[in-house]
């Protein structure tokens, strides 16, 4: 079971070759599969002006029913991490404008939802019409039992059992997804990007309850699964992490060179592993090994700007 669960919270998922950049001029061969698919990968490398025009195209070629509804939240939501929150709010009633179409999904209605409080929130909406819309989301979300409750007015998720806010950006990175690993197990993971215009750092949070061993033997262990998946690791850097010093935490960080023979470039990987109360919080890190000295003070300002609201646990 524990090699199992080592297994789940250190996988890398390197950068791959990145999407063209969307142009406007540029014809746009494929269909709706095919705009929807640059999209994500434009979302994962937070890249969102190329993600709100794929998702622009892929809107004029999607069907009715689901693939209409996931368009339009996906691009309601690209447009507001743009910071386009008129046309983000547009785009969220318009999805939420559809009739009976969003009765049987739940999930996207509350999402839309969310992403027009916020949008409302921050371009001085009607508060009753606000409360309204984020007291609805978050009974979606009660409802299918998601462990992250909305906040209209910073578009932040809050983890219920620790009170760690998955901000709409956390220092210069954007969330490009959270989730619950497995349904059958406490493990979240957030994803944050930061766009640097040919290729990006990412960052992936993962939290999961303390187990019994101390900080020191959990670090040596998941820092042995990635050595012995990627025998090609040389090591850059190893110790005691300051940057968690001052959130009172111990800290433990971990980064190596690492090559992706796929795409034939070198990467920089890091892992830090935080301690708090009855957490563990890791960072999984990744750029191009030449934007080494970049990537790693993005993720250090990335991990200093955390921040915890009280816990849900009821």
């Amino acid at each position: 079971m524990r090699t199992t669960l080592l297994s789940i919270i250190i996988i890398f998922m390197f950068l791959g070759v990145r999407v063209a950049a969307h142009q406007e001029d540029k014809p746009h061969e494929g269909g709706w599969d095919k705009m929807m698919d640059y999209s994500e990968a434009a979302r994962g490398l937070g890249d969102w002006m190329s993600t709100v025009g794929y998702l622009e195209h892929a809107l004029e070629k999607a069907a009715n029913g689901l693939p209409m509804a996931v368009t339009r939240l996906q691009l309601a939501e690209a447009l507001a991490f743009r910071g386009l929150l008129e046309k983000a709010a547009k785009a969220a009633r318009e999805g939420l404008n559809t009739g009976t179409l969003l009765d049987p999904l739940p999930q996207i209605r509350g999402q839309m939802l969310e992403v027009l409080a916020y949008a409302l929130h921050n371009k001085e909406g009607k508060a009753n019409e606000i409360q309204m819309l984020i007291d609805e989301a978050i009974k979606i979300r009660e409802n299918s039992k998601s462990p992250f409750v909305p906040r209209s007015h910073d578009f932040s998720l809050r983890h219920t059992k620790t009170g760690f806010l998955f901000g709409a950006n956390i220092s210069e990175f954007y969330r490009t997804s959270l989730r619950k690993i497995k349904t059958d197990m406490p493990h979240v993971k957030g994803k944050y990007a930061k766009w640097l215009g040919k290729s990006a750092v990412s960052a992936e949070i993962i939290i999961y309850p303390k187990q019994k061993q101390v900080l020191r033997q959990l670090f040596d262990q998941i820092r042995a699964m990635i050595l012995q998946r990627y025998s090609d690791a040389r090591r850059h850097s190893r110790g005691t992490y300051d940057i968690a010093k001052p959130h009172g935490l111990k800290g433990l960080q971990a980064q190596w060179l690492v090559n992706d023979p796929k795409n034939k470039i070198e990467l920089w990987t890091g892992l830090y592993l935080l301690e708090r109360n009855d957490s563990i919080i890791q960072v999984n890190a990744r750029s191009r090994a030449k934007e080494l000295k970049h990537a790693s003070q993005l993720v250090d300002k990335f991990i200093l700007a955390f921040k915890w609201a009280k816990p849900l646990k009821d």
